[in-house]
């Protein structure tokens, strides 16, 4: 099994981009694009949240620690953790993914 972390959400948007773009929203996208693309090559994939609220497993929790203990329990073989960041610096690009395999 692997846990998908879509970073941000319910009323931690993340960084925001300067036409108003929530990181939230891009880091769901992402998400939900890697799930479609694992579960059609057979892979189980569970997300730590889907959408608004503050539930833990279903929804957005911006209490990282609770997060943290939902995969921990889980045991997954693999954790990814997505982000689309802000920098100061405008010249940088690209986004941040965080892989634990076995070490949640």
């Amino acid at each position: 099994m692997i846990y998908i972390d879509p970073g941000h959400g319910g009323i931690d948007p993340g960084a925001i981009g300067p036409a108003g773009t929530r990181e939230a929203v891009i880091n769901m996208l992402i998400t939900r694009r890697l799930q479609a693309i694992l579960t059609a090559r057979g892979v189980d994939c569970t997300l730590t949240h889907t959408g608004q609220g503050a539930r833990p497993g279903s929804d957005p929790n911006t209490d990282l620690n609770a997060r943290t203990a939902i995969i921990r329990n889980q045991r997954p073989e693999i954790c990814i953790s997505n982000h689309c960041n802000a920098a100061a610096d405008r010249a940088a690009r690209g986004i941040e993914i965080f892989y634990y395999p076995n070490h949640v």
